[in-house]
């Protein structure tokens, strides 16, 4: 938007010196007081999200997703289930505290689940070897993490409940 406002100050300040006006119209004065006033930055400390505690929210919603048993192929209600925890997954990795690579890594992995369950045609095999793969960038998250023994036990529960599920569809 800034680059775009940006433009409109250039093009009405070009056409007011090429036209040699001395009095600044009401759209480039609206313009310069915008540009001259300082962004405030949010504190991240401050917000009031559990940036930890909706992980292990989202991680019981992915868990409960899944069947117990056979996975393939999955009723189109799994995979809305499994879909929906996903793009709570994906919407958490934006302001995850964890490195900008590794955000990208598990936004990667995600996108890479949520296309395996939309491949046509389905492939089992496929879809467990991408949840793997999430799962695994999932245990590097837990350990870039800075919280608390407890957190960490928690929600190294629900990756293991999440890797014990994947090993069954396989077995």
């Amino acid at each position: 938007m800034y680059l775009y406002v940006f433009f409109i100050y250039k093009y009405i300040h070009m056409q007011r010196s090429e036209l040699h006006l001395d009095k600044k119209s009401k759209k480039e004065e609206l313009l310069q007081q915008l540009f001259t006033r300082k962004m405030e930055t949010a504190d991240a400390t401050n917000l009031p999200v559990n940036p930890v505690g909706s992980l292990t929210d989202i991680l019981k919603k992915l868990v409960a997703a899944f069947p117990p048993g056979c996975f393939c192929p999955p009723s189109q209600q799994t995979i809305t289930q499994i879909k929906s925890a996903l793009n709570d997954l994906l919407i958490w990795s934006t302001s995850a505290p964890i490195s900008i690579s590794l955000k990208l890594e598990l936004q990667n992995a995600i996108n890479a689940v949520k296309n395996q369950l939309d491949a046509n045609p389905f492939s089992c095999c496929e879809t467990i070897q991408a949840l793997e793969s999430l799962e695994i960038v999932l245990s590097k998250v837990l350990g870039a993490l800075q919280i608390g023994t407890s957190q960490q036990v928690t929600i190294l529960i629900l990756l293991q409940q999440l890797q014990s599920l994947f090993a069954g569809y396989i077995a």
